[in-house]
């Protein structure tokens, strides 16, 4: 009975891992498919047109629209996080864990910040006379 019932979890494991695998790519596959479009036909047209004589208007809203598909395309770099954040439950998961665990480390009290005089002479002072009792501990190793 042990056996069959680990059997069927793994195989439940494994069937929603498939299930959040292909989401995931079927996402990708048309977050990377979006972008590629407009970029494509905005080059396709720089092509054909590129030896046409064009007005300074008709340039600059064609550079603009360059520039966007540009952004757009480049910007689908970025795009594979968010999509595997939103398709995937584990993913998730494993994300927030990650978050919280960052949050929740002692680096918050690791700063820099100004010190007054007072502090300074008092670590100036707190420093002679460790300086002084290390001297004295090699003078009286030196005398035994």
């Amino acid at each position: 009975t042990y056996r069959n019932i680990t059997s069927i979890t793994g195989i439940q494991q494994r069937s929603t891992f498939q299930r959040n695998l292909t989401s995931m790519i079927l996402l990708q596959i048309i977050v990377v498919i979006i972008p590629i479009i407009p970029f494509a036909v905005s080059n396709v047209y720089q092509l054909i047109t590129a030896s046409v004589i064009k007005s300074s208007f008709r340039a600059a809203v064609e550079q603009q629209v360059q520039d966007m598909t540009n952004i757009v395309f480049y910007g689908n770099n970025a795009s594979s996080f968010y999509v595997y954040l939103i398709s995937s439950s584990s993913y998730r998961r494993d994300f927030l864990q990650f978050i919280q665990f960052w949050h929740n480390e002692d680096h918050w009290n690791n700063r820099v910040t100004p010190a007054t005089r007072e502090q300074n002479e008092l670590k100036e002072t707190s420093a002679r006379a460790q300086l002084q009792k290390s001297n004295y501990k090699i003078n009286l190793e030196n005398i035994i």
